[in-house]
């Protein structure tokens, strides 16, 4: 549970009221404890059991469907890529074999003379 501060209009800065933080509506006495207790909570505020599971599954179709997605571009890209890769390692294989590179000149040592 998060902790926010308490802004002008009794709204808190971190969660903007909607109750995820510690702190509700402004006042000390509506601290909620770690086990999610609803003492001092307004009814309207107050998320059955069922409702909370719901929004939970949601949210996690919602996440799931955005991984999903991300993971699909990024092998797409990476497919694209690849690609381009291979495409450019065959021109320059294919270059490399019209255009052969200058035979190297190998220098020749002199003998060393006794002295």
């Amino acid at each position: 549970m998060a902790i926010g501060w308490v802004g002008e209009r009794g709204i808190c800065k971190a969660c903007g009221g909607d109750g995820r933080c510690a702190f509700l509506y402004g006042t000390k006495s509506s601290v909620l404890s770690r086990k999610g207790s609803t003492l001092n909570k307004p009814e309207s505020a107050i998320e059955t059991q069922l409702e909370k599971r719901a929004r939970v599954a949601r949210d996690g179709k919602v996440a799931m469907d955005e991984h999903a997605a991300r993971v699909a571009f990024v092998a797409n890209n990476t497919e694209k890529l690849r690609a381009l890769r291979l495409a450019k390692e065959a021109a320059d294989r294919a270059e490399a074999l019209a255009n052969p590179p200058p035979p190297k000149v190998k220098r020749i040592r002199k003998a060393k003379t006794a002295a």
